[in-house]
This record gives structure tokens, sequence and C-alpha cells, in this order.
């Protein structure tokens, strides 16, 4: 694999796998792997941690006196913290039959901790990435034994997607829709607005999950829940028939005052009503901050029951009275940042057990039923679930431009960092319209031949599409700043993308003239490290 793969997949993967070096061989990357980044082997969350003693006590030791055989111990322990505790405690058979086991590696106490029941060994690292692997090649298939089929109305869960690199689809098809909720942000000047881009980002997501499960999806989470007016027709036209976002954004629509408790319908026309025709439609839902915002980060601190009675007592409180329509609580959360940091539940494994449990019984009460988006709108006669027609919701005209983040766009448009790479992006995506190189079908699979033009082309137009990735923006301005201080990285990344465009363009015709994206994020000052052989000299002068 290493001779294959090492540095590509993942740095961890190959320090795993690597021999352990000594303090005196050590390289700066592998100690910046080890302990100096701000994402290292010691930046495993304080509650995790507390899970494994033997962990916590390596991480609080002098850096100083880390040896071959702290170093060794780093590795295995950064990764077995970050397995499911239920692998663990037992063997778990996976979906094609692999069984992942690694009780034999710890003993667990009545306190919850976990105490090494055998020493760790270069063999144990080899054995925690063959493990991580057997977990991984199940995440898909474990999706498809789970999903939900809205014509049989079987399945337990509805996969969602997302336009295919992430990015801020309004601001694709014009970054002056960020006016809307930030009327005095200096925005871009000439605008974006390349709406062909956000249609194929939204046509390449449905591509490739159709060619994962075998059926299109019909819901769609945009990227950070950004939606406005003008995107509606792009999920429309794809075969989605339901969005989602924030609470932000229903406060800023028309009518302004509605609840979030409903799903609405939103259309690609600008008037109220169906305007001639309802095949415009589309459902959106909302997010309830309240309940969302408490599995995240009020509940970190309880036991798994405290937390599911009061999950519970607040999707009671929220209960129509008798004779009211149903209403539709939406919880929305990034799923991989809240089970970390729940001190009194590893992993919350108890509170999800228990809030499931106490789901179950709530629908047996007929008090509580748990949808899918399509189940929602569909019906589901066999689960007592209704069906919703998106045609007889409450219209929302206009659906107010905006994300889950405080109802604007404002993490990534309006800032002079960002508005210079929106600058970028815009000169390369001006050279590649004249270029004449064709947009390729967004549905097609990339061309066999690699070495042939209808590749490269391909590969110009893929690269465009990347560099519209929101995380690139995330990070440029000073509204977000990485745990190390450094977005110099999401920079580098950035331009190295627009750098494609030309390299691809230009491998097929040479005459094309390359455009350099200057550096947008200035890198930290950083203290020189010696020795010097020869003395600097302080001048004052660059």
């Amino acid at each position: 694999f290493l001779a294959a793969c090492e540095g590509k997949p993942d740095p961890w993967i190959d320090l795993l796998l690597k021999d352990t070096p000594t303090p005196e061989t050590v390289s700066e990357v592998e100690l910046g792997l080890l302990h100096k980044d701000a994402w290292s082997c010691v930046s495993t969350s304080d509650a995790l941690m507390l899970r494994f003693p033997e962990y916590r006590e390596l991480r609080d030791k002098a850096r100083s006196e880390y040896t071959q055989e702290d170093f060794l111990a780093l590795k295995a322990w950064f990764e077995i913290a970050w397995f499911d505790p239920d692998f663990l405690r037992s063997a778990v058979v996976m979906p094609n039959g692999w069984v992942v086991d690694l009780s034999d590696i710890l003993d667990e106490h009545a306190d919850g901790t976990f105490w090494l029941a055998q020493p760790i060994t270069e063999e144990l690292c080899n054995r925690l990435v063959a493990e991580e692997y057997k977990i991984m090649a199940n995440v898909i298939p474990i999706h498809q034994q789970l999903l939900y089929h809205a014509d049989t109305g079987e399945g337990q869960i509805e996969v969602l997607t997302t336009p295919f690199y992430h990015p801020i689809l309004p601001l694709i098809v014009n970054t002056e829709l960020a006016r809307e909720n930030q009327p005095f942000d200096s925005l871009p000047d000439p605008p974006y607005q390349f709406s062909m881009d956000a249609f194929d980002q939204v046509a390449k997501a449905v591509k490739f999950y159709t060619d994962v499960f075998g059926i299109p999806p019909l819901g769609m989470w945009p990227g950070e829940g950004s939606v406005a007016e003008d995107v509606v027709p792009m999920f429309v036209d794809n075969g989605i028939r339901w969005i989602a976002t924030g609470q932000g954004v229903l406060g800023n629509s028309n009518p302004s005052g509605q609840a979030h408790w409903y799903a609405y319908k939103v259309d690609g026309d600008s008037q109220m009503g169906t305007g001639g025709s309802t095949d415009d439609e589309l459902a959106i839902v909302f997010r309830d901050d309240g309940l969302s915002n408490a599995i995240g980060f009020r509940f970190q601190g309880m036991t798994g029951e405290e937390a599911t009675a009061s999950f519970m007592n607040d999707v009671y409180a929220q209960a129509p009275s008798l004779g009211e329509p149903d209403r539709l609580l939406t919880v929305i959360m990034d799923g991989e940042n809240a089970w970390e940091n729940y001190v009194r539940d590893h992993d919350a494994k108890n509170f999800l057990h228990t809030l499931y449990r106490t789901l179950e019984d709530a629908y047996d009460a007929g008090e509580v039923i748990t949808v899918t988006g399509s189940e929602y709108i569909m019906g589901n006669a066999a689960r007592n679930v209704p069906a919703h027609p998106v045609t007889e919701m409450s219209e929302l005209e206009p659906l107010s431009a905006g994300s889950w983040i405080d109802g604007t766009f404002g993490i990534w448009v309006g800032e002079p960092e960002e508005n210079v790479a929106w600058g970028c992006l815009l000169k390369t995506r001006q050279d590649l319209e004249r270029s004449g190189l064709p947009r390729p079908n967004p549905l097609a699979d990339p061309p066999a031949d690699t070495g042939s033009d209808a590749y490269k082309i391909y590969m110009a137009w893929e690269e465009m599409y990347a560099a519209e990735g929101s995380d690139w923006f995330w990070w440029f301005g000073s509204d977000m700043i990485t745990p190390a201080n450094d977005d110099t990285p999401f920079d580098r990344g950035f331009r190295a993308h627009l750098a494609g465009v030309y390299s691809f363009m230009r491998q097929v015709n040479p005459s094309i003239e390359e455009f350099i994206c200057p550096v947008i994020i200035q890198e930290s000052g950083k203290t020189p490290l010696g020795p010097f052989t020869t003395p600097p000299q302080i001048d004052g002068a660059f």
C-alpha cells in the first residue's frame, strides 16, 4: 500500500504503517502529525480522552521527553480513541460479512474507562488500518441496506445529497444575490454569475448518487443550507422534490412570521400562486434550531436519560392542539461534531439508544411519528403517515437568499480576501468560456482515454467546478480562522484548482494565456529556525 499510495490518502495512515521514528530521526512533518500541529495525535477532545487515561497521560507528558515508544503509542491511541465503542467492546458483523473486533486490545472498567490489555506494537498499528478499512468499506452498504424507498414505503433512512463540489449555489448563480441580506457589504464587482455551473453542480450530484444507490435522490441539502428563489428551478429540473435550510431563511422570507414546524412550497416563478403551472414546485423544510442545537451543544454534559427527557419535552411542547394540523419538526446538524464532546456518555451512545427507544414508544402511542422528507410528502399508509402534497402547502414568495448560518452568505462573500478570490474565480471562468472548450454533459462519465483532448477538456471544467466549492471561501477573510491560525492550506488548494483549469486548457490549446491567481492569504509570521551559518542583518528592509 505504501509503495503505491504513500502521501496520497491520509497522512495518519502513512504514519501508522511506517516504522515509528526515534526522537533523533523524526521529521518535522511527523512531529506535526504526532503532537505539534493543531490537528495531531494529541488534538483529540478532552471528553473523549477521559475514556482512555493512558492516552491522556501520554498527551500530558513533557513533549521533550517523548521516546520512540511514546511516538508508537501516540499514533495507536489516536486511532483507537476514534473507533465507535461498539468495536472496542465486542465483535461487530458488517453488512458484507466482515467482522470488526478490537475487544482483545482493551479492557473496559466499571467506570467506563478503557485500558490496554496488550502492548502497542507496529503490528497492532497495521491491524488498526485494516480494521478501519473494513468499516469504511461498509459505509455505503450500510446506507444501501437502510435506504428508504418512497415508491414502496420500505426502509428506514433517506439519504440526501448536496451539489457536487459543495458550492454556495446562489453565489454561483449571482454573487449579487447576497445583497438582499448583506446590504452594506462590499460585494464582488463585477459579480460572479454562471447559473449553468450551478445547474451542473446539482446534476452531477444526482448522477453520482444514482450511480451509487441505483435510484435518484428525492431530497437535497444545499451546501450550508444556501438557498434563493433563483436556484429552485435547478433542483426541480433535476428531479429533487424537497430541500432544507435554517430558520433564519424562513424569518427573512415572505410572508414573514411563519412557523418553522411546517413544510412550505416554493416555485420557479416570481408571483404568489401557481403562475399557471405546478410543475416548478418544490417543498422546503426549516431546521428547528432549539432541538438541533441542544444535541450539538446543550446535551454534552448530560446523561443519555437526561438528554432524552429534555429532547422529548421540547418536542411535546411544540405539539399541535387538538384539531390542529400535524406539525413537522426538522432536526439538522453537522453529524460529525457533537459526539466526541459528550462528557458523561461515551460517543453519546446511551443518548442515541435511549432517544430511539423513546421515539419508538411515542410512535406506538400515536404521539410522535418519525419520518423522512419524502415519506412526509408522499405519505406512507403502512406507518400511518398521511400525504402532504407540495401543491397544498403554504407558499413562500419570494424565498429569501441566505444560508443556515444567520440567514446570510457573509461567511463566503463580502470581505476583501473573499472578493479577491471571487475575482480570480471570475477571471478563470471567463477564460474557460473564451477558450471555446465545450462544456461537458454533467451526466456523462469522464472519457476513458486520459490522453485524449476530450478528457483534458473534461478535467479543465472539473477543476473549475472544484474551485467553486464553498470551503475555500469559508476560510478567506477574518471571520473564520483554523485552529492552527493558518488558513494558507486552503488558499493553496483554491489556487491549485485555478491553475489546474489552465493546465488542462493549455494541453489542448497551448496558445491560451495562463492567469496566475495571486496569493490571497498571507502566511503568518514564524520564528526562524537555526542554526544560522550567516548572521542576519537587521536593517528594517524585507
